[in-house]
């Protein structure tokens, strides 16, 4: 039921009945098992308030799917844990991706105290890729992507993707790429 949300130590502790160095260590184990992925926040230069609380993803969505209780498709579009599932799906295939090439990948995601977020940014060749997944295709520009061009600027941003459910990828308005959560092919160079 967490997956795709900032860690709250003490209040995951609380929740469960132990310490947060006991679940800080329980997690230490499912993350060295590859059970889950922590995210860390990018921050790097950007010299604003963001915030800088990891994130858990629960890597094996089917599973994550059935301790949430879900139990079909129609539950899983209709429930809440539609998008954190998917992004978690998303981030999943993302580390397959390059880990299935030998590489380790420098990822991570941006959230600020404004509210403005993007769901991946991946240092790469001096610049990033901004990575947003989304169900179903935005229909105007992304508010995390903006915010991150306004910081930065435009020659530091190498990509500007939104992943979705849809098959195959093309180009947006505006420096948008549509990317599918299979192909990926947005982050081949």
């Amino acid at each position: 039921m967490r997956t795709g949300q900032l860690i709250a130590y003490s209040s995951w502790a609380s929740d469960i009945g132990v310490s947060p160095n006991t679940l800080k260590n329980w997690l230490s184990v499912l993350e060295a098992s590859h059970v889950i992925h922590i995210l860390e926040p990018y921050y790097q230069n950007l010299g604003k308030r963001i915030v800088k609380t990891p994130k858990f993803y629960f890597l094996d969505t089917g599973l994550a799917c059935y301790l949430a209780g879900v139990r079909s498709p129609q539950e899983l579009m209709r429930g809440p844990l539609q998008g954190a599932l998917f992004e978690t799906h998303v981030l999943g295939q993302i580390l397959r991706h390059f880990y299935n090439r030998g590489i380790s990948p420098a990822l991570y995601f941006y959230r600020d105290h404004a509210g403005y977020e993007v769901d991946f940014v991946i240092p790469e060749g001096g610049g990033l890729k901004l990575i947003e997944c989304k169900t179903a295709p935005p229909a105007g520009s992304v508010r995390g992507f903006d915010e991150i061009l306004r910081l930065v600027g435009p020659r530091k941003v190498r990509s500007q993707t939104v992943i979705t459910a849809a098959r195959g990828s093309r180009r947006l308005g505006g420096g948008l790429e549509l990317d599918d959560s299979v192909e990926l092919a947005s982050l081949n160079p």
